[in-house]
């Protein structure tokens, strides 16, 4: 039983420090344009299998800095 405990305790220490460690996503996402009335909307409210979204990025290559489109 004692034994029991302490691996549950022990896994319980790990996996709440494990969350703890995870780095906060270097990705920023900016809403530029959102329309007044929307006539169509997805099905259930969220992107669901079978909607289209478009998206439009540019970035920045890290090793020269050049610029690229998607």
């Amino acid at each position: 039983m004692r034994l029991f405990l302490c691996n549950a305790v022990l896994t319980l220490l790990v996996t709440s420090l494990s969350g703890a460690l995870i780095p906060e996503p270097e990705v920023k996402i900016e809403v530029l344009q959102k329309p007044f009335i929307c006539h169509r909307k997805t099905k259930g409210g969220d992107l669901m299998l079978g909607d289209l979204m478009l998206v439009h990025y540019e970035g920045y290559l890290e090793k020269d800095g050049s610029l690229f489109h998607s």
